[in-house]
């Protein structure tokens, strides 16, 4: 009876060191993803999972390092597993909706990105992606109600009033959007992102001395950022300042905007860049 028991108690305690022993190459795994090593992110995940094959988290974490390589279809099978596991794990659902507007499947994202909502009413994540496949579906009251929402479970997050804005402005609310901008700068005042929205929506309201402040704004915080380069070369075009209109549209295409390329040709008769390497232009 002694050695049954004795047998029995082995047994429990070898299942418990593997369970512990899953969790901490787990644990490890992270500390290894935080760092952006992925390889040894990748071993001690699938080492857990070896320990554990019903370790959840593991196949959570290890959809990371494949989703960081850009393996989308091996992130989305990872996450697959997590769900066969455990229904109930929370982000689950709006971890595989990320994975599945990355390549295109919008319909699935948005029916991921509902299912954490229903499962978890006060998930401020899956709001905002949910609001933002409704902007770009030009369900634009579904999005400022997933908004809304978020804004009043999180009303520090800056890109939620940042993505709102653009919403009240397809709605033609430009003071709204204009508020909520502003609101976002408040709460962040170094994205170059936001001021470039809010330059656009200047332009959009005619102010466009408001406009180029805020595209100095963004150039000052990103020299070299490419949509506020070429925004602002085609705002000088317009205020009549060719030769720093040239310069912006020059360095927007060097930063990958391909259109200020044909803006060059068609407005300044410019090749850019030049087949002869000739970078001494005459402007129109």
């Amino acid at each position: 009876m002694k050695k049954i028991y004795l047998s029995i108690l082995i047994v429990l305690l070898l299942a418990c060191n593997n369970n512990y022993d899953s969790q901490t190459f787990v644990e490890k795994g992270k500390e290894f993803l935080i760092e952006n090593d992925f390889d040894n992110a990748f071993k001690n995940f699938s080492t857990a999972i070896k320990k554990d094959p019903k370790n959840a988290e593991a196949y959570y974490y290890l959809a990371d390092v494949y989703a960081f390589k850009e393996d989308y279809s091996s992130a989305i099978n990872e996450l697959n597993k997590v769900i066969e596991l455990d229904s109930l794990f929370q982000f689950v659902y709006t971890k595989r909706g990320i994975t599945y507007r990355k390549i295109g499947k919008l319909d699935l994202a948005l029916a991921d990105f509902s299912k954490e909502i229903s499962l978890f009413p006060k998930e401020v994540e899956a709001l905002n992606f949910r609001g933002y496949l409704y902007y770009r579906q030009g369900k634009y009251e579904n999005a400022l109600q997933d908004y809304n929402s978020s804004i009043v479970l999180d009303s520090t997050d800056f890109e939620t009033y940042r993505d709102r804005s653009q919403v009240y402005e397809e709605m033609g609310e430009k003071k709204l959007a204009l508020e909520d901008i502003n609101k976002s700068i408040s709460l962040k005042s170094d994205e170059e992102e936001s001021y470039l929205f809010r330059a656009i929506l200047y332009q959009h309201m005619g102010s466009e001395v408001s406009a180029n402040n805020d595209y100095d704004s963004a150039l000052k915080i990103n020299p070299n950022y490419p949509p506020a380069l070429f925004n602002r070369g085609i705002l000088y075009h317009k205020l009549g300042k060719h030769k720093l209109s040239v310069v912006d549209l020059k360095r927007a295409y060097d930063n990958g905007i391909k259109d200020a390329k044909n803006f060059l040709k068609e407005y300044y008769n410019i090749d850019y860049p030049s087949p002869t390497g000739e970078k001494n232009h005459k402007l129109r």
